[in-house]
C-alpha cells in the first residue's frame, strides 16, 4: 500500500447540461469542450488560480453528441442524426472544424447517397495529427470500424478501409502504437493491426476476457514506456492486458464500470482512475493496484453514472456524469 496520504479535492463544477455528459475533451491549459443527448455542444474555460469554470459559447447540433475529442487545431464531435434519406432514423456523423483564424468544417461521409460515417450511432473514435493530415478511426454501433483521413493541404476527406471483426457495436478503442484494441456489445476485444489493416486478435470470455458487454477502455504508458491496455464492462470487471493480449491483472468492482481515466499524483506515480455506475470514482494505485482512495457523491457530487473522465493536467481531473455536470477535481 501506499504510505502517502491521498487527498481528494472539488474545485468546480456546472450544471453543463440536462442530459448525461457523455462527450467529454480536455486540454492542459483548462479548456473543456462536453456535449450530451441535449443537442449542445458547450465550451468551457477553467482558471487554476481562482477555480472559476465559465462556459465560453455553446452551439446547438443536429442530434445527440456521443463523443468529442480535440487534437491540435481541430475540434471533432459525432452525433446520431436525422437525414432526408430516412425520416425519423438516425444515422452516426461525425463532423470536424477547424478552430484556426479560418474556421472551416467537414464531414465524414460515405458518398454522397449515404451522407454518414456509419448507418448506426458512432460512440467512440479515435483522432490524431499526423503530418498536418487529421487521422481518424471512428466505430459504429453496427459493429464496423472505419478509418479515414483528412487531407491538410486539399481539405478533402478520404475512407481507407472498413474493419469488420466485431458482431455488435463497437463501444471503446485505443491506439497502442500501431495496435487498435477495440470493445463491444457483443462482449469481446478485437486487436488489428493498423499498418495493414488486418485484424490479428481476439480476446473473449474463454481466454479470460469480459462475460457482459465492454463498456470503456484507456490505455496506461508506464515510466519504462510499457504500455497496458485496461477494460471495463458490465460484468462489474476492470481487467488489465499485456501488449501481447495475456491478461495481467483483474478486480471485480463494486458496480458497473462507465469510464476509465488516468492521472499522476503529486508525486509523478500514475494512477488508474475507474467510473462506476454509482457515480463512485475509485483512485487506484498503479504500482501496487490498491485503492488510495474511493470517491462518492459526497466528494465529487455526481448523483448518476461518470460517464466520462479526463485527465487536464497534473493532479487535475475532469469528470462528466449522467446527472450533466461537468465536475473538476
Amino acid at each position: 500500500s501506499c504510505k502517502y496520504a491521498h487527498c481528494i479535492s472539488l474545485v468546480a463544477k456546472e450544471p453543463a447540461h440536462s442530459a448525461p455528459l457523455k462527450a467529454l475533451a480536455a486540454l492542459p491549459d483548462g479548456t473543456f469542450f462536453t456535449g450530451s443527448a441535449d443537442n449542445i455542444l458547450n465550451q468551457w474555460s477553467w482558471n487554476p488560480t481562482s477555480c472559476n469554470l465559465q462556459k465560453q459559447g455553446g452551439s446547438v447540433v443536429n442530434g445527440a453528441v456521443q463523443h468529442v475529442e480535440i487534437a491540435e487545431n481541430f475540434i471533432v464531435w459525432s452525433m446520431d442524426a436525422n437525414i432526408d434519406q430516412f425520416p425519423g432514423v438516425t444515422v452516426g456523423q461525425v463532423h470536424i472544424m477547424s478552430i484556426s483564424d479560418s474556421p472551416k468544417t467537414f464531414q465524414l461521409q460515405l458518398s454522397e447517397q449515404k451522407p454518414y460515417a456509419h448507418p448506426m450511432s458512432v460512440l467512440k473514435f479515435i483522432v490524431r495529427v499526423v503530418d498536418g493530415d487529421l487521422h481518424l478511426i471512428t466505430g459504429g454501433v453496427e459493429g464496423v470500424i472505419r478509418v479515414w483521413t483528412l487531407s491538410a493541404a486539399t481539405g478533402t476527406v478520404s475512407h481507407l478501409a472498413a474493419l469488420e471483426g466485431h458482431i455488435r457495436g463497437v463501444t471503446c478503442m485505443v491506439l497502442q502504437g500501431s495496435i487498435l484494441w477495440s470493445g463491444s456489445i457483443d462482449r469481446s476485444i478485437c486487436v488489428w493491426d493498423m499498418a495493414t489493416m488486418q485484424w490479428v486478435g481476439h480476446i473473449t470470455s474463454a481466454a479470460g476476457g469480459h462475460v457482459e458487454e465492454i463498456s470503456c477502455m484507456t490505455l496506461v504508458t508506464t515510466p519504462d514506456n510499457g504500455e497496458y491496455v485496461v477494460s471495463g464492462g458490465l460484468d462489474c470487471y476492470v481487467k488489465v492486458w499485456q501488449p501481447n493480449g495475456d491478461l495481467f491483472y483483474e478486480s471485480e468492482e463494486t458496480g458497473i464500470v462507465t469510464a476509465l481515466g488516468t492521472t499522476v499524483d503529486g508525486l509523478d506515480a500514475i494512477l488508474l482512475l475507474v467510473g462506476l455506475s454509482d457515480g463512485k470514482i475509485i483512485a487506484r494505485s498503479w504500482k501496487c493496484l490498491n485503492d488510495l482512495v474511493v470517491i462518492d457523491q459526497t466528494v465529487i457530487n455526481h448523483t448518476g453514472e461518470v460517464w466520462s473522465i479526463k485527465s487536464c493536467s497534473s493532479c487535475v481531473v475532469s469528470t462528466g456524469g449522467g446527472d450533466g455536470k461537468l465536475i473538476v477535481w
